[in-house]
């Protein structure tokens, strides 16, 4: 910092000296530190001696590769829980907890042999910690598709499903997926059975129409449902035609005769139930390619014998996970540049 102010003192003496002896404009460098040093302050200029340099000293590759030793995130050694700070509980896997128990005990009779005696020993009242258990599923493909069925990713759900909360990525983007795969599937599953169910009604609706003589009641029903089915915009709804002479009226109120909706209703509704079969098997292939799509990628081998560039890598015909792994492997590259 006191490089930069004796910077800029120099800078507004020139520009004083250009003032005064020559009328140049008038000083605007200001001696002070302000937001636009703190790039400065905290990593110096690139021309900087290592040490001079702040930050590019405390996060090198070689002081972070100590610090997740030393937590043990990488390797994942979990070497962290065995610092002094670190909380145990009765129940729990470490050697600490297991004599948790007996001092609880201890405790307790302590707090009874106090109160005995008549001391307040209300303020000595405390338990210690209990370890519970979160029964996850065995697999990572299991709970991936529990965290997908509580439709919400967040570091509370993915801790309860998955047990990690921030080096698990690729299994947040698969349980997403997998989210949106799930609800697509329910949607087309739904859909399809509203087709089915509507082609029902114009199967009824066509062995009513063959039929000879007056209608009865249920007949009437039958052709009413399908005129909903075929044309659903109506000047009533279904459910306001509430007894057979309402249901002959109605009929009889058609612009058309019901009997020659029936070709294209038929149409119409086995359309839709194709569109949502087409529909459902997307999102089933969708829901079963979550888990392959987002796995961390191998890094892709690159024939030795001779130089592939640029133009010679396929690119359309890879899929997203060699992609990124071609990608990962590129920024790994000119990083070393």
């Amino acid at each position: 910092m006191e490089r930069i102010i004796e910077e800029k003192t120099a800078q507004r003496g020139r520009e004083m000296e250009e003032h005064t002896q020559n009328g140049g404009p008038i000083p605007t460098t200001v001696v002070s530190l302000g937001n636009e040093d703190l790039g400065r302050i905290l990593n110096g200029n690139e021309t900087d001696a290592p040490e001079d340099r702040a930050y590019m000293h405390a996060f090198c590759r070689e002081l972070v590769a100590i610090a997740w030793a030393n937590i043990g995130a990488v390797p994942l050694t979990r070497r962290c829980l065995g610092h002094k700070k670190v909380r145990h509980e009765i129940g729990g896997a470490s050697p600490e907890s297991a004599g948790l128990e007996q001092l609880a005990e201890d405790h307790a009779g302590n707090i009874v042999a106090a109160r005995g005696a008549g001391l307040n020993a209300g303020v000595f009242a405390a338990e210690a910690p209990r370890h519970t258990h979160i029964a996850r599923e065995p697999t990572t493909a299991g709970r991936i598709r529990a965290l997908a069925a509580v439709g919400k990713i967040n570091p509370g759900t993915m801790w309860q499903k998955t047990g990690a909360v921030a080096i698990n990525g690729w299994v947040a983007l698969s349980a997403h997926d997998l989210i949106v795969a799930n609800e697509a599937k329910d949607a087309a599953t739904k859909e399809l059975a509203q087709a089915v169910q509507d082609l029902e009604v114009v199967s009824s609706a066509e062995t009513v129409a063959t039929s000879t003589g007056a209608m009865n009641g249920k007949q009437i029903t039958t052709a009413i449902k399908f005129v909903f089915v075929a044309q659903p915009q109506q000047a009533c709804t279904r459910t306001s035609i509430k007894n057979k002479p309402e249901g002959i009226a109605f009929l009889a109120g058609l612009t058309s005769p019901w009997q020659l909706l029936l070709p294209a209703a038929r149409i119409k509704c086995e359309s839709e139930r194709l569109r949502a079969v087409a529909a459902l098997e997307a999102a089933t292939a969708a829901a079963a390619a979550a888990l392959s799509d987002n796995q961390p990628p191998a890094a892709p081998t690159v024939s030795t014998n001779t130089a592939t560039t640029a133009d010679q890598v396929d690119v359309v015909s890879m899929t997203r996970v060699e992609k990124r792994a071609l990608l990962a492997k590129l920024h790994a590259e000119m990083n070393k540049e």
